[in-house]
C-alpha cells in the first residue's frame, strides 16, 4: 500500500546526460495505479520535463532542497482533492502516452514507414 509514488532523478552533475536521456520505465505502471506521484529531480531531467509539459500529472520538485521536498509532501498529505486531481490526470495521460493504442500507433507507423507518435 502506498500514499504516493516517488519518481526520483539524480541531481549529481556527473549524471546529467543520463537524467536528460533516460526516462523511467516504471512510469507506465505508476500512471496506471491511481496513486499520486512525486517527481523529484533537476529541471533538465526527462521525467521533470515530461511532468512539467503536461502539468497536473505529478507533484514536481525540481530543486535539491529538503524544504521544497518537505513542502511537497505536506501538500500531498494535507490536500485530498489535489491528490485526486494528480491521480486522475496521471491515469489519463498514462493511457494517452503509454497505453496499448499509443504503442500500437507507434509500431504500425514504424512498420508502415509513417512518422506517428502518441
Amino acid at each position: 500500500e502506498a500514499d504516493v509514488l516517488f519518481v526520483p532523478a539524480s541531481f549529481d552533475e556527473r549524471d546529467r546526460v543520463a537524467t536528460q536521456l533516460n526516462f523511467p520505465s516504471k512510469l507506465t505502471e505508476y500512471t496506471a495505479t491511481g496513486v499520486p506521484m512525486l517527481v523529484f529531480g533537476p529541471p533538465h531531467a526527462s521525467i521533470v520535463q515530461w511532468a512539467r509539459s503536461i502539468g497536473g500529472v505529478a507533484e514536481v520538485v525540481d530543486t535539491d532542497d529538503s524544504g521544497a521536498l518537505a513542502g511537497a509532501l505536506r501538500r500531498l498529505s494535507a490536500d485530498r482533492e489535489h491528490r485526486i486531481a494528480l491521480s486522475s490526470t496521471a491515469m489519463r495521460e498514462g493511457r494517452r502516452h503509454f497505453g496499448y493504442e499509443a504503442a500500437n500507433d507507434v509500431l504500425c507507423g514504424a512498420l508502415c514507414g509513417e512518422e506517428r507518435t502518441a
